[in-house]
This record gives C-alpha cells, sequence and structure tokens, in this order.
C-alpha cells in the first residue's frame, strides 16, 4: 500500500471545537455550473512546448482558450497513455469532481506484468514522466487553477475525516490542513498505527473528492 503525503493547505481558523454540520460548508453546487473555460495566457502555450506537452494539447490552447470538453479530451488522452504502458485505472477513476476537475488514479503496477514486459522500474518512471507532459501536466495545472474546490469544500471534508477519526479513538482536535497533516506526519514518524487515517482520509475523498487535509492516499 502507498502512501504520499503532500503540501498541506491554507489553514482555516484555529478554534480547538469541531465546526458544526451546518458551519462546515454550503450544499456542493450542479457540476455544470463549475466548468467555465479558461483562459490561457500566450506565454504558457511556449511553456508547455519547452515541457513537451503534446501537439494536441498545444491545439487546444493555441485559441488562448482551454474548454472543458477540450480538457476532458487531453485527461481522456493521458488516462489512455498511461494504460497503452501497462497501468489500469483504479475503480471509478477517472472521475470528475463536482467543481469541474477530472481526478485520476491508477492501480500499483504488477511486478509480473513489469517483467514481461522487460522492463525496469527506471521504465516505469520515464513512462509515468512521459505520460504527464505529454497531456497530464500543463494541461491539470491550467485547469485547476479556477476549477478546484472552495475552502467551504475543503472544510466540510476535514470535518468528515475528523469525526471519523474520533470515532476510530484517535483523538484530534486540529480544524487545519496544515494541522492535520503535521499530526499525520508525527504519527508516521513514531511508527503509530494509520490505518485509521487511511481509512477516514480515503471514506472522505470518496464521498467528498478531497479530503481538505493536504494528505493523498494512494492506491
Amino acid at each position: 500500500m502507498a502512501v504520499v503525503a503532500v503540501s498541506a493547505g491554507i489553514a482555516c481558523g484555529g478554534s480547538a471545537a469541531q465546526p458544526t454540520q451546518s458551519e462546515a460548508g454550503p450544499t456542493v453546487p450542479e457540476p455544470q455550473e463549475r466548468r467555465a473555460p479558461v483562459k490561457v495566457p500566450e506565454s504558457t502555450f511556449n511553456v508547455l512546448a519547452a515541457d513537451g506537452a503534446s501537439d494536441l494539447v498545444r491545439e487546444f490552447i493555441r485559441d488562448g482558450l482551454l474548454d472543458f470538453s477540450e480538457y476532458e479530451q487531453g485527461v481522456l488522452a493521458h488516462v489512455k497513455c498511461m494504460e497503452d504502458y501497462g497501468w489500469t485505472s483504479s475503480p471509478g477513476y477517472p472521475r470528475l469532481a463536482p467543481w469541474g476537475q477530472y481526478q485520476v488514479e491508477f492501480e500499483g503496477y504488477i511486478a509480473e506484468d513489469r517483467e514481461a514486459r522487460g522492463a525496469s522500474l527506471a521504465d516505469l518512471y520515464r513512462w509515468e514522466a512521459e505520460c504527464a507532459a505529454l497531456y497530464w501536466g500543463g494541461l491539470s495545472r491550467i485547469w485547476d487553477v479556477s476549477h478546484s474546490p472552495t475552502e467551504a469544500e475543503e472544510q466540510k471534508a476535514r470535518y468528515a475525516v475528523g469525526s471519523c477519526l474520533q470515532e476510530a479513538g484517535v483523538e484530534t482536535r486540529q480544524q487545519s490542513a496544515r494541522e492535520f497533516f503535521n499530526l499525520f506526519m508525527d504519527e508516521m514518524t513514531a511508527g503509530a498505527n494509520v490505518g485509521p487515517w487511511i481509512e477516514c482520509i480515503r471514506s472522505a475523498e470518496e464521498q467528498y473528492f478531497t479530503s481538505g487535509t493536504g494528505i493523498a492516499i494512494g492506491p
């Protein structure tokens, strides 16, 4: 099982008490309300070209605008690139978050499949980097700037994680993403059982498309 911790988000208040459900955030808008096109500066085209973006992605942004249909095509091209190299998408992925952002996840590469291809671990890293450069990296950076969860949505998920941890017997009163992140890292460093964290974060991500904690749990 892979566990990957990423940078925590901005802290959102220091109250020690858990928020009430009504404070945890408003109802998430319908997806159609949050798929607005993104304006792309001319300079971005040159940056993506230098980074190895595919002709497909560069053509999408040539007119200075990236719309949802183009973004979706790029995401599916990335998934196909990965699957052509032998990865398998995790069940339910790619999936579209309510704020118009696609999320991708792949199952761990099976050693037998890698050996059957005569591939080394270095090959896997190279293939993954190639697909990301061609389709995913630049495209997601452009889109995610204006199609990411709001702080209210992050807090709603964070509330769910905190409540889940308390029910599992893990004492935590941390409220911000950074505090959750730091506590999780402390637990890992100390060799504590982080099983409840993994389950609670995955549960929140399944329901809210984010955990709000700045922690990502791999497949």
